[in-house]
């Protein structure tokens, strides 16, 4: 599957990422600029699979409005997290609570 974000276009694939730890935690996602992917673990629930993807595609969105650079190069990287992790499950919830959203206001 492809997604377009501004001016690039990420694949979406899912694969096994059970090896793949941070902060000893299990990666369920993430997002390779460079590649212009997005990689979601292959064992995921439904719902869980829907949020690891909003909250990358979140990444994707902040990125392409260059937050994500600036929070590489200074002590904001975890401000920048702290707020992907607020909104991933307001709107994770608010796609799934109004479903004719998409359908009547963006076409």
């Amino acid at each position: 599957m492809l997604i377009k974000i501004g001016a690039r276009t990420y694949s979406i694939n899912k694969e096994d990422l059970s090896s793949i730890e941070n902060n000893n935690e299990e990666v369920q996602g993430y997002i390779d600029y460079n590649q212009s992917k997005i990689v979601i673990n292959d064992n995921l629930s439904v719902d869980a699979e829907e949020e690891v993807m909003i909250h990358e595609i979140l990444h994707a969105i902040l990125d392409r409005k260059n937050i994500e650079l600036l929070a590489t190069k200074s002590d904001i990287k975890e401000f920048v997290e702290n707020i992907v992790e607020y909104l991933t499950p307001r709107v994770h919830s608010f796609l799934k609570d109004n479903p004719d959203f998409l359908k009547k206001f963006i076409q």
